[in-house]
């Protein structure tokens, strides 16, 4: 049975919505995949004023992108504005800064559409076969450790991708593109965006889900990912059969070795 312990501040200082952001708690002892959407659904009931976004794989390496990721020119917020220098807890920062990358990500001239991504990430053979593999056997990359955000809820829950932008490297999918592919996923499929890790986003469907519209799906993540059929098919299959699909926005995911 998985294990949910709420974080203790570091700091007395630090704003109860500040530690929020950073991290509201963790879960371990994760024995299986459903146990975690078991968790993710109740913590949504007992928080229905908040999104939960969950940190799933690599979580230190998704932090280290994240940060790397918010310099961008459009990301970048200066808390000079807000906190003085010598203040001692730079934390309370947290809300500033996700309203600032959720207005950065919703500005009209930031705005991508999924044409844009067409052809970006370049996988092989090996890379496709682990993405099978992931959505297969999802418990088998998540972190022993997951940690849990609760964000203030917006009208859309896919905004609260901006408690965690990621997509640092240029070879990746960036902030605003996979924003752009979260939000479509919920927009057009009512897959609801659940979080991230270091390579990968998550996602779950929603009652709303339609399976009539798996082929229209597929159809726009092959622009993206250029799947070949045979690979298609498998995850068409899994997405039938199963309440989550696993997307990768990395430009190789050969850091996950399921020999």
């Amino acid at each position: 049975m998985t294990k949910l312990y709420l974080t203790e501040k570091n700091n007395a200082l630090i704003d109860d919505q500040a530690q929020q952001l950073i991290c509201y708690a963790t879960i371990q002892q994760i024995l299986s995949w459903q146990s975690l959407l078991d968790d993710y659904v109740n913590l949504k009931q007992q928080h229905p004023q908040h999104s939960i976004l969950l940190l799933l794989e690599d979580i230190a390496q998704c932090h280290y992108t994240s940060m790397h990721a918010a310099n961008q020119d459009q990301l970048y917020f200066d808390p000079s504005e807000i906190i003085e220098e010598d203040d001692a807890v730079w934390e309370n920062i947290a809300p500033y800064t996700l309203q600032h990358h959720r207005q950065q990500l919703l500005h009209i001239d930031n705005q991508i559409t999924l044409s844009q991504l067409s052809g970006k990430l370049n996988y092989t053979d090996d890379d496709f076969a682990a993405l099978v593999q992931i959505n297969q056997h999802p418990e088998a990359i998540l972190a022993e450790t997951v940690e849990v955000k609760l964000v203030p809820k917006q009208s859309r829950d896919c905004e609260k991708f901006a408690a965690q932008i990621n997509g640092y490297f240029s070879c990746d999918l960036n902030p605003f593109e996979c924003f752009a592919l979260v939000q479509y996923l919920e927009r057009e499929f009512a897959l609801e965006y659940l979080g991230l890790g270091a390579s990968l986003l998550f996602f779950v469907k929603t009652a709303q889900f339609d399976h009539n519209k798996i082929n229209a799906l597929f159809k726009q993540l092959e622009l993206i990912y250029l799947f070949p059929e045979a690979i298609t098919v498998q995850l068409k299959q899994l997405l039938l059969e199963q309440q989550h699909l696993i997307l990768p926005y990395v430009e190789s995911l050969e850091m996950f070795d399921f020999n």
